[in-house]
């Protein structure tokens, strides 16, 4: 197995363990566990905002516009923070959430921008962290630096906030103003990070280590090396067995078998015996989850090296070897059906059809495919149509995303072609150093060495015939 695609989300995966370990351990001191749910929700309504006004996700203003609205969010959540208080602060917190979320979809609504639903999909999962680039782990690890730097700097008032309030307030110190800053350079590490990994995953980053942390320590230096610990395994072993499964919630699953076995563990040692019971069944099945895990991937991995072979032809060539999927005697999957839905005159039929078609792969359908996608106007759904021909290893698909990437001029679709074509595609290093492919480098690239890429079954991706 070739696992030099790992280096870069292995590193996104450290940094992100790094810095979210830290924060993860005064949320749950604070008991505000759903904090970074809300602050991601009121950056995407900062996002979407920006949409409307014509700004692209993923810009420098997008994000100027997301982190001014998570800054708003950082202010309210320091001013809802009272002694005594009958109404717990999580309310205000869920509150802020539904709200942003409401607002985001009647911003939504009020944009002229058709994509704006994909937008703000995107906006909101973010990217698969396979997908990460290396100025992005660059820019990602200076703003993780600079707050780090911050949370240094200020770690004992910010400990002593988070961890005896009271005490704070009987030294005299304004909790307010500690709240802010806190709640500020956190909406800055979650704007980022969502970006990269998406909310669930970020979500896990954030809490799992600093509830195993505090499952097996008291001091504060403990838990946080405890945190990065199951933080580093976690990202490993779900990366790698994410090789031929989506690799954010592989490593949600790993975190959440690793965090459960070692809450049986713990219930074990305790000396109880009902305790003990109910931990030895907890573990195993925390293991069986882990273990399932394992044998899907395996199991994906070799089925698709039995069943795809050498399918690396083009369209007008065919495609040998079967897809690996199980035949379904269904209407919906008859040929002649999902001809006429890839090239019906209605867009959401054309995207059910690529949804049955991904679950359901059939190199005979590949005709009505490239014809599809000749008539897409949609360049989202031109995406996907290039993906799931390229999933089927017709490298005249290939070909496709290298003009898309050429003619496509919005850069949310244009960053989408890029990402995918370096997902299926061992491109040479010349190309792949640049974080914004030259369009015509890349089709100069196409016109010499196109007709010679082949499927390479061991790196799941075409590759040249010498590489």
């Amino acid at each position: 197995m070739e696992l030099g695609w790992l280096l870069l989300p292995l590193l996104a995966c450290l940094i992100l363990t790094g810095m979210h370990a830290w924060l993860g351990i005064h949320i749950l001191s604070r008991g505000v566990i759903f904090v970074d749910l809300a602050l991601a929700q009121i950056a995407a309504l900062g996002a979407m905002t920006g949409i409307l006004f014509g700004i692209e996700p993923g810009t420098t203003l997008s994000y100027v516009f997301a982190l001014g609205f998570t800054l708003v969010g950082a202010l309210v959540f320091s001013l809802t923070r009272f002694e005594k208080s009958k109404i717990p602060q999580e309310a205000i917190i869920g509150i802020v959430y539904a709200v942003a979320g409401a607002l985001g979809i009647v911003v939504t609504a009020g944009t002229p921008d058709i994509h704006a639903v994909e937008k703000v999909r995107h906006i909101l999962m973010g990217r698969s962290i396979v997908w990460v680039s290396g100025a992005v782990v660059l820019k990602t690890s200076l703003v993780y630096g600079g707050v780090a730097l911050v949370h240094y700097l200020f770690r004992k008032p910010f400990l002593l906030v988070s961890t005896r309030p009271e005490e704070a307030r009987e030294r005299g110190m304004n909790l307010r103003f500690w709240d802010f800053l806190f709640y500020t350079t956190f909406g800055v590490v979650i704007t980022s990070s969502v970006q990269i990994a998406g909310v669930l995953l970020v979500f896990c980053f954030l809490i799992v280590p600093a509830v195993f942390g505090a499952m097996w320590a008291e001091k504060i230096s403990t838990r946080l090396f405890l945190g990065w610990g199951l933080g580093t395994l976690a990202s490993m072993i779900g990366l790698l067995l994410s090789y031929e499964l989506p690799s954010g919630p592989v490593i949600v699953v790993v975190f959440g078998g690793l965090l459960l076995s070692s809450g049986m563990v713990k219930l074990l040692l305790s000396g109880r015996r009902k305790a003990q019971i109910t931990g030895g069944a907890g573990l195993i099945v925390g293991l069986s989850l882990l273990v399932l895990l394992f044998a899907s991937r395996f199991h994906a991995a070799a089925e698709s090296e039995e069943n795809t072979g050498s399918r690396t032809g083009t369209a007008g060539e065919g495609v040998q070897g079967t897809p690996s999927h199980k035949a379904v005697p269904h209407e919906d999957l008859s040929l002649r059906h999902m001809e006429r839905e890839l090239l019906s005159s209605d867009s959401s039929r054309r995207e059910k059809a690529l949804e049955v078609l991904r679950a359901h792969p059939n190199p005979k359908l590949l005709p009505a495919l490239h014809k599809a996608l000749q008539r897409e106007d949609d360049p989202d759904l031109r995406i996907h149509i290039a993906e799931e021909g390229m999933r089927m290893r017709d490298r005249a698909f290939v070909g496709e995303v290298v003009q898309l990437i050429g003619k496509t001029e919005m850069p949310f679709f244009r960053e989408e072609a890029i990402h995918l074509l370096k997902r299926f595609v061992e491109l040479p290093p010349e190309l792949t150093r640049a974080e914004d492919l030259d369009a015509s480098r890349l089709a100069s690239w196409w016109k010499k060495a196109g007709k010679q890429l082949v499927w390479d079954p061991k790196k799941h991706r075409f590759a040249s015939p010498g590489n």
